[in-house]
């Protein structure tokens, strides 16, 4: 058994050794071998976030935001769209929907179909109404 753990260990260590190279699993100070690129360059410096002025994971004019485009509806009729970024709630800024009364109902604004969620998608929202029964007064004359 213990002859097999060597000749496994031994196997091991030769498929290493080939895979990785043995100076650069030793590295430089142990293999007793160096070269220019294993010395520090002294022109070189590492700019930190908080000198370059931004922030980790940042990379100048790139944006990696994903926005998504929001719809307006009224009915048939497009009231506008709205940018917004992921995970952002949408809020709509236009002048409040209108529903033309019947004879029946008269219709006030009550909301947003579907309910408004933060957005990770493009998204219509269309604009809903309650109506009121109209009341008459009749009055007969004789």
């Amino acid at each position: 058994m213990r002859k097999f753990l060597a000749t496994l260990l031994l196997a091991l260590l030769a498929v290493t050794t080939a895979v990785f190279g043995l100076t650069s699993c030793l590295g430089p100070k142990e293999s007793g071998k160096t070269s220019e690129s294993d010395k520090p360059n002294e022109s070189t410096s590492v700019e930190t976030p908080e000198e370059s002025g931004s922030e980790p994971g940042e990379s100048g004019s790139e944006s990696t935001t994903t926005t998504y485009t929001i719809t307006w509806m009224n009915g048939e009729t497009e009231l506008g769209t709205t940018e917004v970024e992921e995970n952002e709630l949408p809020v709509y800024e236009g002048e409040t929907p209108t529903k033309e009364a019947t004879a029946q109902y008269t219709y006030t604004f009550s909301g947003w179909a579907p309910k408004i969620v933060a957005a990770t998608e493009n998204a219509t929202y269309t604009a809903t109404f309650t109506g009121t029964v109209n009341t008459y007064t009749v009055t007969w004359k004789n």
